[in-house]
C-alpha cells in the first residue's frame, strides 16, 4: 500500500512541514485553501480537503468531529485546529505573518480566536461571497 507520504521522497522538494485539511463542502473554505495552496506547498504544507477518504483514519477522529474546523497535521502527528490552525500557516504565508504578531497579544488572540469562530459557525452561508472554483486543480 502506497503512503500519502511518498511524493516526500523528492530531495527537490520543500521540507514537508505538515498538511492543510479544510472543508471541501464549503465553498469559501475550498476558495481560500486554493488560494493558499501555491504559497504552502512552495513551503512544504500540503492540501487536502477533510472529506478525502484517507484523512478521518489518519487523524482518529469522528465524522462529526472531523469537520468542526481546519486542521494542520503536523510531521509529529500533532493536530492544530481553528485559529491557531491560521496563525500555523500564518508562518508561511508572508501576507498572513501580522496575524502573529496580533496573536502575541491575549486581546489579540481573543480577538482572532472569535473571528474564526464565528466565520466558521456561517462558513456554509459566505458562498453567496466566495463562488465555488473550479474543481479542476
Amino acid at each position: 500500500m502506497n503512503s500519502v507520504f511518498t511524493e516526500f521522497s523528492d530531495s527537490s522538494a520543500a521540507q514537508f512541514r505538515g498538511w492543510l485539511f479544510y472543508d471541501g463542502h464549503c465553498r469559501f473554505c475550498t476558495r481560500w485553501a486554493r488560494t493558499l495552496e501555491p504559497t504552502l506547498l512552495a513551503r512544504g504544507v500540503h492540501v487536502a480537503a477533510l472529506q478525502d477518504v484517507w484523512v478521518q483514519p489518519m487523524l482518529g477522529l469522528s465524522r462529526a468531529e472531523l469537520l468542526r474546523a481546519v486542521r494542520v497535521w503536523t510531521p509529529d502527528g500533532g493536530q492544530i485546529t481553528g485559529a491557531d490552525a491560521i496563525l500555523f500557516l500564518a508562518e508561511f504565508v508572508p501576507w498572513l505573518r501580522p496575524l502573529r504578531w496580533i496573536a502575541r497579544f491575549r486581546w489579540g488572540r481573543n480577538l482572532l480566536g472569535g473571528w474564526y469562530g464565528r466565520m466558521a459557525a456561517r462558513r456554509h452561508c459566505l458562498h453567496a461571497c466566495a463562488p465555488a472554483l473550479s474543481t479542476a486543480r
